[in-house]
């Protein structure tokens, strides 16, 4: 009797090994034709590896090798792929299509793992894409995490997707970890989605904004971790309304041309308006060229709080140059508890009276602590100035006669 309830037994647990093994599948790429020489073109050989996949949530391995590809590879299903010491490298014969220049593009594809690969690509032998260059190029497509990677050489310029690593259009809950961008000609991580992060990159020596959160449906988006360095545009960019953002704990150094963190917008002011940001605890320091730079800079916004920030060496080689620029279209922003020092340019320009706040914040500067300009301001709410400690040239310079101004127990120091 006991055998009769043993078999059946045995082989349930067969059958689910059987479907555990297949559901979990690894693709050794060099057991499909695809060589890792640093010459040989594998652009069908790996796309039709993909296309023969025919379960989810597999595993495709390269080992150590250069593997050479001349268009992007589009990802079919919901896949793992991981590195081994490779790299895939853009060939210089690449042609570009509708998508453009790029290694992985997925369409409404969720649960999307990359790890541990590199990518070089090789734009000093390659020609820049008109409208995209790229890495990963998702669309609308969720859960996807790239982590450990690291990105060199890559084109930029192009008139949509400059970036590594694009989580565009409804790609939400996106995650770039602990990756490396270097050289290369547009940003780092691009997110549109919601409930997305990048933590931990690291991004040198790069020709567009490095982090950004772009579109109204960018919410609920954490930066935090990462270091920017020698960037000609910014380092990391709010764009066109997103809600609900963090940006905490980075670092960035000798940005270019633009602004250290910036909270933007580009198109129609119909469109909703940047809010709920939170700027905490990120050393900026060092502004480069000869351009209007800003180490933060908030040029649209509401509720936005700007707080125990490290800023320092803001150059003056552009009087538009600050430490901290609000715009007459931000409101109710809280500005507490920063340090900006070493600055030969204005500390602070504030343009808005919406319900703004300034307080004890240490601001050194030979230029300006505060400057107040407020021509154009229609509405008299509050700015207050409370408990700062001001050592400047001018400590408070107001160009305004607005009747908005509260200046409460600051501590000046004029030199």
């Amino acid at each position: 009797m006991r055998y009769r309830f043993i078999i059946p037994i045995i082989l349930i647990i067969l059958a689910l090994l059987s479907l555990n093994s297949k559901h979990f599948k690894t693709y050794n790429v060099q057991k499909y034709d695809i060589i890792g020489d640093g010459n040989t073109d594998n652009t069908q050989a790996i796309q039709t590896l993909f296309d023969t996949i025919n379960t989810d949530n597999a595993t495709v391995q390269f080992p150590k090798g250069t593997y050479i590809i001349s268009a992007p590879i589009v990802i079919t299903r919901p896949v793992t792929i991981i590195g081994e010491n490779a790299t895939l490298k853009l060939s210089p014969q690449f042609k570009s299509n509708k998508m453009g220049q790029g290694f992985f593009y997925a369409n409404s594809i969720d649960n999307i793992t990359i790890n541990n690969l590199n990518f070089d690509g090789n734009k000093s032998n390659l020609l820049k894409d008109p409208v995209n260059n790229f890495v990963t190029w998702f669309e609308n497509t969720s859960h996807v995490t790239i982590e450990n990677c690291s990105v060199t050489n890559l084109n930029g310029g192009g008139e949509n997707l400059n970036t590594a690593f694009g989580f565009i259009g409804n790609s939400h809950y996106g995650k770039a970890l602990g990756n490396t961008v270097t050289n290369s000609g547009g940003g780092a991580v691009f997110f549109q989605g919601k409930h997305s992060e990048a933590k931990n990159n690291t991004s040198t020596k790069l020709d567009d904004v490095a982090l950004v959160a772009n579109s109204t449906g960018a919410q609920n988006i954490i930066f935090k971790n990462n270091t920017v360095s020698n960037t000609k545009s910014g380092g990391i960019g709010i764009e066109n309304g997103p809600s609900e953002i963090t940006i905490t704990d980075n670092t960035i150094n000798n940005f270019t041309d633009g602004y250290g963190i910036g909270v933007l917008h580009f198109k129609d002011l119909s469109s909703p308006p940047p809010k709920k940001i939170t700027i905490k605890n990120n050393k900026i320091n060092a502004n480069l060229g000869n351009n209007p730079c800003n180490a933060i800079a908030i040029e649209r916004g509401e509720n936005i709080l700007i707080e125990k920030n490290s800023i320092q060496n803001v150059n003056n080689s552009s009087p538009h140059n600050n430490s901290i620029w609000i715009s007459n279209m931000v409101k109710t922003t809280k500005i507490s508890s920063n340090t900006l020092s070493k600055t030969t340019a204005h500390a602070m320009l504030i343009q808005s009276t919406e319900s703004i706040v300034l307080s004890k914040n240490h601001i050194n500067t030979e230029d300006v602590g505060v400057f107040i300009t407020l021509d154009h301001i229609k509405t008299n709410k509050t700015l207050t100035i409370s408990n700062n400690i001001i050592t400047a040239k001018k400590a408070i310079y107001n160009e305004s006669n607005n009747n908005a101004i509260q200046l409460i127990n600051n501590t000046i120091t004029e030199i």
